[in-house]
Parts: C-alpha cells; sequence; structure tokens
C-alpha cells in the first residue's frame, strides 16, 4: 500500500497539534527519505486510520486515560507496546520518565490498531519506559 506522507519535521518542531492532525509518523528512513533528513526526522503518515503491522516502528498519538495529556510514542506490533514515550505538557515534550506522573499510567492509543478503537497500553514502571497493550 502505498501511502500520503506530510512535510518531515525535526523532533524539536512536532507540536501537539501535528499528532494530533497526524496520528501517526515514522522515522524518514523508513519513508525512504535517508540522506535528504537528519536521522532524528520524522515524517507524518496522512490519512491513516488504523494501523496493524505495516511499519517498523511507527510513532503514534496517545492520551493519557482520565487527563487532557497527550503523548506520543513508539509502537511495536510483534511485543505489543509503547516506547520511547514523550507526554506534551507546558508547550513542549517531556520524557514519560521525567513525568509527575504516578503509576500505573493507562494510555488509549488515538489511532484503531488492527481494527480496535482506543487501544489500552498500561505502563507499571516509567523508568522501564514501556507500556504494554492491555489484554
Amino acid at each position: 500500500m502505498k501511502y500520503n506522507f506530510g512535510k518531515p519535521k525535526n523532533l524539536d518542531s512536532i507540536t501537539k497539534e501535528d499528532v494530533l492532525e497526524s496520528k501517526v509518523w515514522i522515522w524518514t528512513w523508513e519513508a525512504d527519505l535517508e540522506g535528504e533528513f537528519d536521522e532524528d526526522w520524522q515524517v507524518p503518515v496522512n490519512g491513516i486510520e488504523n494501523i496493524e503491522n505495516e511499519f517498523t516502528e511507527p510513532i503514534i498519538t496517545l492520551k493519557i486515560a482520565e487527563t487532557d495529556l497527550i503523548a506520543s510514542g513508539s509502537y511495536d506490533n510483534n511485543e505489543k507496546k509503547v516506547f520511547g514515550i514523550a507526554i506534551w505538557k507546558n508547550n513542549s515534550w517531556e520524557l514519560i520518565t521525567d513525568s509527575t506522573l504516578v503509576e500505573p499510567i493507562k494510555f488509549e492509543s488515538l489511532v484503531k490498531i488492527c481494527g480496535n478503537e482506543k487501544t489500552e497500553f498500561i505502563m507499571t514502571d516509567k523508568n522501564s519506559d514501556e507500556a504494554f497493550m492491555k489484554k
């Protein structure tokens, strides 16, 4: 399947509004844009409503349950987890490991995963920087 990619951005310039508009991002190397951009740039995948196993390491938009906080993290379909999680706070991204949130932390995916809406992930240890899909 051919995807419609948006304009690549470096990590420091991606905003909450960006991840709410495009709920799936991939690294530029995965979009075959290597050499055109630094390796820490990401590109939005426009118009995608559901992910399965088509990307190596998609970065998906999450909501922290029972809060207004938006987060972003890499999704691993094989291990059914999200990792490398950052939350949008005070107009910038903050690593989950630096947050004041108390475990367990429940995340809800804002993009369908394998056809399921609001897939939940539970983080029991912030220092591990991993949240596993709720069974």
